[in-house]
């Protein structure tokens, strides 16, 4: 189970920094953010639809099949599913690009991380991100507080919060994309990091059931997943794109230590303490998203 994790998650990194270098190839600004509009507007329903299909199967749904055939039919069903991402991916049409000498790796490696801290904007980017992701990882608290906001233990109410995790992900999966299109892509980060610092907020403040839409707020602002990423590719030459993005999600590691920062201030001043921590993690990622040209992505486009 270590292994497949270990497999997934370095796949996944993968897909991810190529996915956005097939869409900086492929499209248009404005054509890269029309796909994402109506990609994260749509593509949240399958979250959704998984997650009743789990537990469907896995709450005893079909009659004679026990653990572990559930959970094998739950893996078996991901494959029909990865070889339709594998026939729609064939069908890219990209720019060509001027092929380079394949350099040495570590002298290449040295000098593409000098390059990308000297820019100012993309380190500006990468330490908004950063913050960002400390927002994010005040989830897992959200969660737990179920107990004093609402007196109930957060397993009884996980459907509801992913529920409107997701399904406020559809709507601001839409949202965002029309801020792309309309603002640049700089507002929509302003907007995922608003959101994600506004949940911390209304979990911390607002009492009982209303307390939920936090969820909701959170799984919106999550989306800043994709605009971060998006702003950066929207930066860089085609021949640098690749290299950028895979220093960016050099966060993700980084940023690791956010949930053990989180849990050791809630464990040791109580969950205010968290939240607190995440609000301000916020306003400066806001303040720092603030120094970014509102017009850098449609500027370097020309």
């Amino acid at each position: 189970m270590v292994g497949q994790g270990l497999i997934q998650g370095v796949s996944a990194s993968v897909a991810h920094v190529y996915g956005f270098q097939c869409l900086k190839r492929g499209t248009t600004p404005k054509g890269r953010a029309r796909a994402l509009k109506w990609a994260y507007a749509v593509s949240p329903m399958a979250g959704v639809a998984g997650s009743l299909w789990a537990q469907f199967v896995l709450g005893g749904g079909i009659e004679g099949l026990y653990f572990p055939y559930d959970f094998g039919l739950l893996y078996l069903t991901g494959v029909p599913c990865m070889v339709a991402i594998s026939i729609l991916s064939s069908r890219y049409r990209l720019l060509d690009v001027q092929e380079e000498k394949p350099p040495n790796l570590l002298p290449y490696l040295w000098r593409s991380l000098r390059s990308f801290w000297t820019l100012r904007v993309l380190l500006l980017v990468w330490l908004a991100y950063f913050f960002w992701y400390l927002t994010i990882n005040t989830m897992p608290n959200l969660s737990l507080f179920a107990r004093e906001a609402l007196n109930r233990e957060p397993q009884e109410l996980s459907g509801w919060m992913m529920a409107l995790r997701f399904g406020f992900k559809c709507v601001g999966g839409f949202v965002l994309g029309v801020i792309a299109i309309r603002w640049g892509f700089r507002a929509p980060l302003l907007t995922c990091t608003g959101l994600v610092g506004a949940a911390v907020l209304w979990a911390w403040f607002i009492p009982g059931h209303l307390y939920l839409l936090a969820f909701g707020i959170m799984g919106a602002g999550e989306l800043g997943g994709i605009y971060f990423p998006n702003y950066v590719i929207s930066i860089s030459s085609a021949a640098d794109s690749t290299r950028n993005l895979a220093i960016l999600g050099l966060v993700t590691p980084v940023s690791s230590l956010g949930p053990a920062l989180h849990g050791g201030l809630a464990d040791t001043l109580g969950f205010p303490a968290s939240f607190l921590f995440g609000v301000t993690a916020a306003l400066v990622s806001l303040t720092l998203i603030l120094r970014l040209s509102p017009q850098a992505a449609v500027a370097r486009h020309g």
